[in-house]
Parts: structure tokens; C-alpha cells; sequence
């Protein structure tokens, strides 16, 4: 009866890790749609150098999708005389309270920022005790062993070296091959040559480019810390489970297993889930920022759909290894499952 219960608790937990999975693409599904409306395939802007008719901007971008450089949003000054550039959000300097916004995309911070929860695990073993602060994991139990911490930092690192090797670098290149070897790629001037910037080809950005940053965010930004958050939450609430008895317990045995289920320690657990779960919204507030200004700015809808597409190839397989454990092996090689011991 108790290994009965168990069994409909996790379940239970695993509805709603599936629930939390559908919310993750339903909110960035909207917020690249939103993008995209605004967008109307009519907006692709690229920043270039400053030539002698904008000398007074401090940052200039193109629109490569404009016919030439008098039509309307052809040209965007920032810092110029123009008050109606100034106000575009292409101008607009990140908030200085919003914290890692503007280093999302740099390295390492983006290779750093989404394993923030297995750094947060570390910090909270060290303050509960120095003697596990060697230690890592959520502290107690199978499912948060060193073991389980290692494996799962140990997948982390290799999603984000596939991210970067086969879905950045590879996939650029496929898509350089592709272009350069077909019709896709122009073959005459573009009005704004003149003002690109050294490193910058003739009609720099005017051929197709997939959103790698939409990629980035989603496959790599927001999808590792959810999966480590949740796991880490499911976690505490499976040694919470193991470590309770059944009512029909005796006053004495009941007193013995107060002891060993302390409140101070389920305090603290809940404490460091609001922290990692504060942590966790965020980074997802400023990352879809950066996804609705990607949309919107600087690639069309359909190289936002193609860059949507390939980020998939990482979201769907972590989705499915967290939410569906049972009998997974991977789930388990990775770190991931959180199983019942029914030997309890």
C-alpha cells in the first residue's frame, strides 16, 4: 500500500512536469509569433559602420530587405539628430537592472548561465554543512546523489557542445554550402556596401540566414536550467516521499520518525526551490526579450521557423527523457530519472 502510494505521487509529479514542459513552448511559440506578426517579412536589420553622412550616429543598422537606402526604415541612426530613430528599440540601451540581458550571447556567459542551478545545488550543500560541501547534488537520497549531479553535468555539457559544434557551427556551414552553390546568393551590389564593415561581405545579411540566436535561446539558454530546476524540485519531493511512514505507525515509532524528518531541512528545501525557481523566471523574462527582438529586428519569419525548427532537435528529446523515466535508459544513464526505491 505504501509503494501504491508512492507510485501515484510521482505519477502525479510527472503530470505536471509534462504540464510545466507544454507551458515552456506555449509562452516562446507565442512570443515568436508575436515577433513574427510585427516582423511581416518586411524588417532584417544587420549593424554596419558609420559612413561620412552618418558620422554622428554611434551605432547605424541596415535593412537589408529595403530596396534603397530612401526607403522608409532603410537606414536606423542611433545617437544621431533623428528623435524618431533615437526612439526605435533598436536604439534602446539595455536597463541596467537587468542583469546578464546583454550577455546572453556571449561567451562564456552563455555556456556558463544555464547550468546556474547545478552551481546553486553546490552553494546550498556547502551552507548546510561543510563536511558534504565536496559533495554535490540537492543533498540526500539516490535520486540527488554526486553520482546523479555528475551525470547529469556531464549530459548538460555535451547538449551544449552539440548546440555549439553540430547546430551552430555544422549548420552554418551546411547552410554556406548551400547558398554558395546555388541561386540564393546575389550577384550584384547592394545600396548599403559602402557602409559595412571590414569583416563584411558584399550584401552582407541579404541572403538567407536562419536565426541561430532564436536556437541558442531555446535549445540552450532556457531549456538546460528547466530541466535541472525541475529535476532538482521532483527530487526533494521524492526523498520528502521516501522518508515518510504510514499513519498506523505506533506514538513511539511516530516520535522515532519525527527525527528523522526534521523541519529545519524541509525549511530549507523550500527556501533554495523559490530561489532557483526565482532565478529560473528571470532568465526566462530576459531571454524572451532577446527572442521577441530577434524576431522582430533582425531575421524574417522564415528564418525564425527554420531556426524554431532546428532548436527542436534538443527541446523534444529533453522534454520526452524527463517526462517520460520509466523504463528509459537513458533517462537513468543521464541522471534524469527519479525512481522509486520499493524497498522502502
Amino acid at each position: 500500500m505504501i509503494i501504491e502510494s508512492k507510485t501515484v505521487r510521482m505519477k502525479k509529479n510527472q503530470t505536471r512536469l509534462r504540464f510545466l514542459w507544454i507551458l515552456h513552448f506555449t509562452i516562446t511559440s507565442i512570443v515568436l509569433m508575436r515577433g513574427m506578426y510585427e516582423n511581416q517579412g518586411t524588417r532584417k536589420y544587420i549593424p554596419v559602420a558609420a559612413n561620412k553622412d552618418s558620422s554622428d550616429c554611434s551605432r547605424v543598422f541596415v535593412n537589408v530587405l529595403a530596396t534603397n537606402s530612401t526607403d522608409p526604415n532603410a537606414i536606423t541612426c542611433c545617437g544621431g539628430s533623428n528623435k524618431e530613430d533615437n526612439l526605435s528599440p533598436l536604439c534602446q540601451r539595455r536597463s541596467k537592472y537587468t542583469f546578464f540581458s546583454g550577455r546572453l550571447t556571449k561567451f562564456p556567459d552563455a555556456w556558463l548561465l544555464p547550468l546556474f542551478p547545478m552551481l546553486l545545488q553546490w552553494l546550498f550543500n556547502c551552507i548546510q554543512s561543510k563536511r558534504i560541501c565536496l559533495s554535490f547534488g540537492s543533498g540526500g537520497g539516490e535520486s540527488s546523489s554526486s553520482s546523479m549531479w555528475m551525470r547529469r553535468l556531464g549530459f548538460y555539457i555535451l547538449v551544449l557542445n552539440f548546440r555549439g559544434f553540430v547546430l551552430f557551427l555544422g549548420a552554418n556551414a551546411l547552410e554556406e554550402l548551400i547558398i554558395t552553390s546555388s541561386s540564393l546568393s546575389p550577384t550584384t551590389g547592394c545600396f548599403y556596401d559602402e557602409m559595412l564593415k571590414s569583416h563584411q561581405s558584399s550584401c552582407y545579411g541579404s541572403q538567407f540566414d536562419f536565426s541561430d540566436h532564436v536556437v541558442l535561446y531555446l535549445a540552450q539558454i532556457l531549456c538546460i536550467p528547466l530541466v535541472e530546476t525541475l529535476h532538482y524540485i521532483l527530487a526533494l519531493k521524492h526523498d520528502n516521499i521516501t522518508t515518510r511512514r504510514p499513519s498506523s505507525y505506533t506514538n513511539d515509532n511516530n516520535h522515532n520518525d519525527k527525527r528523522l524528518h526534521h523541519q529545519p531541512q524541509h525549511s530549507s528545501g523550500t527556501l533554495h526551490v523559490l530561489i532557483m525557481v526565482s532565478c529560473l523566471l528571470y532568465l526566462y523574462v530576459i531571454t524572451l526579450m532577446g527572442i521577441y527582438k530577434t524576431t522582430m529586428y533582425f531575421h524574417t519569419p522564415l528564418e525564425i521557423l527554420v531556426g524554431y525548427m532546428i532548436s527542436l532537435s534538443i527541446q523534444l528529446p529533453l522534454a520526452y527523457l524527463q517526462c517520460y523515466p520509466d523504463g528509459n535508459n537513458l533517462s537513468k544513464a543521464f541522471g534524469l530519472s527519479v525512481t522509486l526505491n520499493h524497498n522502502d
